[in-house]
């Protein structure tokens, strides 16, 4: 650091010896030059490696050009014209070599180790040191992390002022002292997995303190006074990290009242309670400043009784039950007043006896032909009835309805995968038509069939093919669909199941059997070709993606996800985040690959589908070099 009102040059030298210069003929080490000009009042650090093994300390002089041994700091000095030689007092320093943890230079800053301790040194020309304005002397042991501070006088007669902070390797375990109440609850968590902890009651007696099964330390004090919370955690086998915690527990009012209630609803403190067994009900009621009265009630339900009863009726009557008529299919609940005071109740249920409703029989027969009906025979059309007296002495009524057949006439709507072929009338077909034929029915009436026979629309593909370099796997294949039912199923020759889109092809030829909806299958031939050479030594293809502006998710195989697609030089889509009209996310997903319409958006919130509308979305990309994209936009959802 330049203390002094004029710059420091870029070739101000710095000379190190191996003994103190200043009273005896030392020998140059190493010698160099700061290398960058310090403003006045300004400091400039660096870092400059000496490689050197043959001596215990080293001395170093900044503004010594090494020509002078031994030396007079402030006679000798400055070398180049700067006049100000008292800021030049402190110019010769030395370390230890190596340089320990116990001994620190106050100029840095250290660790301190487990169990140990640090010395802080005071520069040597700092007269009178203090140490955090109390401590007068050289040195301060520091056993413990935090800033400290040195002040003094220099030999100039100026006021010196320096700091530093040391750090522990290993936090202690510390919580802040708290006031709480009696019965309160207070949860501690330490990182620390070896942990010892106490607790010392307001009796001076200390118990055990054990952490539950997701190691917390749970602190429920059921009596008033001063707590202290000891923990010691072991970080190894020499290293122990002490802390304490000091809780005072204020007493809280507390009054338990034992009743007894009937089973059902009841009402406590202005609150409703339905309870059926006995019950411990608590409320809590501000009563000072600090900590909050509760009063316990204790509650025995009494006993209380309730019966049910099924009895049986014909639809239409009822029975009578405590002078009160339940017609059949109904229910009735009865409340008396048992011994105890509470309710007994029976709830009786009247069951309708089966068959209690009409039973309809439909028959039909062929022009001109008779049925035999409830013993007589008829040969008109109609509704025919008759009571009859079941097992359970109730009416059952049967009511038939006769209906003539006419000639039957049949119409039948038949599709199939073109090329396929399908049974009609007892013969193979496989052109699309009409089709008719006449048969003779199981109850021997005429029955006529019209059978069409429609063909599934074949599946059309339209294929953009990028060429691949002759060794490389370069290639793609990208299909569109332009007919045909989805969604679909792709089953590549080479083993490959992936979709519409193939990447990383070499040359070669392809064959693609497509399965429809329908279970129609296609067959589709496609031939990566060789690119010229010329081409393949041209520079990579440069990183590009798209995210589409709608998709339309009715599961007919095309668009049915939102996604985005890439060439081979993107990576991932490291976030995908899409947001409502209302700005609420409703899909999220991480780290998945570009193409894998799979992992998209489905165009639903919870499970369910969302209306059409447009939304915002908002992703980040990588490319294959780990260069990062952000990006947003915003995407149509159709249906």
């Amino acid at each position: 650091c330049n203390t002094g009102d004029v710059n420091l040059s870029a070739t101000y030298p710095i000379t190190i010896y191996d003994r103190d210069p200043c009273h005896q003929n030392a020998n140059i080490i190493n010698s160099f030059s700061i290398g960058n000009v310090v403003l006045a009042n300004d400091c400039y650090q660096f870092t400059h490696e000496i490689i050197y093994q043959n001596a215990d300390s080293i001395f170093m002089v900044l503004g010594d050009n090494g020509i002078v041994s031994p030396i007079q700091i402030p006679c000798d000095f400055p070398l180049d014209g700067i006049t100000e030689e008292c800021d030049y007092y402190n110019n010769i320093k030395s370390t230890v070599i190596p340089d320990t943890i116990r001994t620190a230079i106050f100029q840095d800053d250290y660790f301190q180790n487990c169990n140990e301790e640090i010395i802080l040194v005071a520069p040597y020309y700092i007269q009178n040191p203090i140490w955090n304005e109390t401590v007068s002397n050289d040195t301060l042991i520091v056993r413990q992390g935090g800033w400290y501070y040195l002040s003094g006088i220099t030999p100039c007669g100026d006021e010196f002022q320096d700091s530093v902070f040391v750090t522990e390797q290993h936090l202690r375990p510390a919580f802040p002292n708290d006031t709480i109440c009696q019965f309160d609850t207070l949860i501690f968590r330490l990182t620390y997995e070896d942990v010892d902890a106490s607790i010392r009651l307001p009796s001076n007696t200390s118990s055990a303190w054990l952490p539950d099964i997701d190691s917390n330390y749970i602190f429920i004090p059921e009596q008033s006074g001063d707590y202290q919370l000891r923990f010691r955690a072991n970080v190894n086998r020499v290293c122990f990290l002490p802390g304490q915690t000091d809780i005072h527990v204020r007493p809280a009012p507390f009054t338990t009242i034992d009743t007894t209630f009937c089973a059902g609803p009841i009402t406590l403190q202005n609150q409703t309670f339905t309870l059926t067994t006995d019950t411990l009900l608590s409320f809590s009621y501000p009563f000072s400043e600090f900590c909050d009265s509760t009063i316990q009630y204790q509650i025995n339900i009494l006993d209380t009784s309730y019966q049910t009863i099924h009895l049986t009726a014909c639809a239409g009557d009822s029975v009578l039950f405590q002078n009160t008529p339940i017609a059949a299919g109904e229910n009735q609940t009865f409340v008396n007043t048992n011994i105890n005071g509470c309710d007994s109740t029976i709830f009786v249920s009247v069951q309708i006896l089966e068959p209690s409703t009409a039973t309809e029989i439909f028959l039909d027969f062929c022009i001109g032909d008779s049925i035999l009906i409830f013993d007589d025979y008829q040969a008109l059309a109609g509704i025919y009835a008759n009571n009859f007296t079941n097992i359970n002495g109730c009416d059952s009524l049967v009511q038939i309805t006769l209906t003539e057949l006419p000639v039957f006439q049949t119409e039948d709507l038949i599709t199939i995968c073109s090329g396929a072929s399908v049974l009609i009338h007892g013969q193979p077909e496989s052109q699309s038509g009409f089709y008719e034929a006449i048969f003779t029915t199981q109850n021997g009436c005429d029955s006529i069939s019209f059978v069409e026979l429609d063909l599934y629309a074949t599946a059309s593909l339209e294929a953009e093919i990028t060429a691949s370099c002759a060794d490389e796997t370069n290639g793609e294949i990208s299909l569109t669909i332009t007919e045909g039912d989805g969604p679909f199923f792709f089953d590549w020759s080479d083993g490959n199941t992936a979709d519409s889109i193939r990447q990383n092809l070499p040359p070669g030829s392809y064959t693609l059997t497509l399965t429809d909806a329908h279970g129609c299958t296609s067959i589709h031939g496609y031939n990566v070709a060789v690119l010229v050479e010329a081409n393949c030594n041209s520079p990579l293809q440069e990183p590009h993606w798209y995210a589409p502006n709608a998709f339309s998710p009715n599961n007919d195989g095309r668009n049915d996800r939102f996604t985005s697609y890439a060439n081979a030089q993107m990576e991932q889509i490291e976030l995908l985040e899409i947001f409502d009209r209302g700005g609420n996310l409703v899909f999220r997903a991480e780290h998945i690959l570009f193409d894998e319409e799979a992992l998209g958006w489905d165009g639903s919130l919870k499970g369910q589908p969302m209306n059409p509308q447009v939304l915002v979305w908002r992703a980040v990309v990588i490319d294959g070099n780990g260069n990062r994209e952000n990006a947003s936009g915003d995407v149509t959802l159709m249906r």
